[in-house]
């Protein structure tokens, strides 16, 4: 059997298990379990999405095999808070790093058949096209799970114009070089290929769900403490990385008016820089109905998921098509019925629409969260609506194996 050998190159792996982390650990270790190739990764030291390093780490050069992946870590500069300059300040220190690791590889192991590299950070992408140089029949693969420049623009994370026009610059001068570009959804695809040249495609290679770890589970008996005390509650969950481009003070919002409904439960349940803002907000609103809990384990948090009534999937006011919640996928393997906030000019917009998802409101409107949620809660119709159509999608077009299967094909 052909033993393929790749290389990843990005800044979140196990044993972080949400966003990026997930799918490149997934993906690794499906490579090298199932299909028996011999697969390395230059990583970071693991701090997401806490923004501390984990426990039993120390932040410097160090190596180990996990699941027979061989893990190279790299040290990573952690900010305790993310601003946009120290995300780029963390940005170039890991490309410096990354650049003497892929150096060390070149000098002293034998040829690497892909190179895989996820981004963001954008810039890792010149490590790819730097190896390139010496090994012409390497494929260099360039997976954007999120456009990272777009997106600090719309965000407001970077004003400077002359700073825009050359990071946008950098990047087409890395999707010009790769061999292969991929992302998540289409509505990135549309956009990456504004910015690429017609002769070149950019693939799609979808995030995915385990249906292992996450699935429709309605009667079960759970360990965990809190989530058996929200009893006969009305469950209304957020799950995931609590950052900038969240806006999450509207669930705070929209808990505070709701507080005369002694039967609605709001559960916030993730990491990230703005927890402690959300956490004062609501010491100082003295909200008792609503709960920020920690991460929990995978197994916990499929009872979670499958505990919630409403799943809220909320972004600020920026253009739907510079990500893709990966939450949506969880939301979807579970049955979920999710309210999203959403501008109508994007392809989430109309792929939520199409498929019958989930209910699309308008970015940072307390007053349509809050009809929404009670307009759902009223209508059991409505909810079997949205779950029938949820898991009838992630069957149909995002179990693991289907995913990723496809895409080496492509390839």
């Amino acid at each position: 059997m052909d033993r393929h050998r790749y290389l990843f190159i990005g800044y979140n792996y196990y044993p972080e298990f949400t966003g990026i982390a997930k799918y490149t650990s997934e993906l690794c270790n499906y490579l090298a379990n199932v299909k028996r190739y011999d697969v390395h990764i230059i990583t970071g030291n693991p701090y997401y999405p806490m923004w501390r390093l984990y426990e039993n780490y120390q932040n410097k050069f160090q190596s180990e095999v996990i699941n027979g992946v061989h893990v190279q870590r790299l040290p990573i500069y952690i900010p305790k808070k993310p601003t946009g300059m120290r995300r780029m300040i963390q940005d170039f220190l890991f490309f410096f790093l990354g650049m003497i690791s892929i150096t060390q590889k070149l000098i002293s192991e034998k040829k690497y058949d892909y190179v895989f590299i996820v981004a963001p950070s954008f810039l890792l992408g010149f490590i790819g096209c730097y190896y390139k140089l010496f090994h012409k029949s390497t494929k260099i693969i360039y997976h954007i799970q999120d456009l990272q420049i777009d997106a600090a623009m719309a965000l407001g994370l970077i004003k400077n114009q002359s700073l825009l026009k050359l990071l946008f610059s950098l990047e087409r001068k890395i999707l010009s070089s790769v061999d292969v570009i991929s992302t998540i959804s289409i509505g990135m695809k549309i956009k990456i290929a504004s910015k690429i040249k017609e002769e070149k495609e950019c693939l799609l290679f979808p995030n995915w769900i385990d249906n292992d770890i996450i699935f429709p589970c309605k009667d079960f008996k759970t360990q965990n403490a809190i989530i058996e005390s929200f009893q006969d509650k009305k469950v209304i969950l957020y799950s995931g990385s609590i950052g900038e481009k969240q806006g999450l003070e509207i669930v705070i919002e929209v808990a505070e008016r709701m507080k005369k409904f002694p039967n609605i439960l709001f559960v916030i349940s993730g990491e990230g820089p703005y927890k402690v803002s959300l956490e004062r907000m609501c010491k100082e609103k003295k909200l008792e109905n609503i709960i920020l809990l920690n991460l929990i384990p995978l197994k916990e948090f499929n009872q979670l998921l499958n505990r919630a009534n409403i799943h809220l999937i909320v972004q600020k006011n920026i253009d739907g098509d510079l990500f893709f919640p990966s939450k949506l996928n969880n939301i979807m393997a579970v049955g979920g019925c999710f309210i999203t906030t959403l501008n109508e000019n994007g392809w989430i917009y109309h792929f939520i629409n199409k498929h019958v998802l989930g209910k699309i409101i308008p970015p940072s409107s307390p007053d349509e969260m809050y009809n929404a949620i009670l307009q759902l809660l009223a209508s059991k119709e409505e909810l079997e609506k949205y779950t029938n159509s949820a898991l009838r999608y992630a069957k149909n077009f995002l179990l693991k194996e289907n995913v990723i299967e496809n895409f080496l094909f492509s390839l």
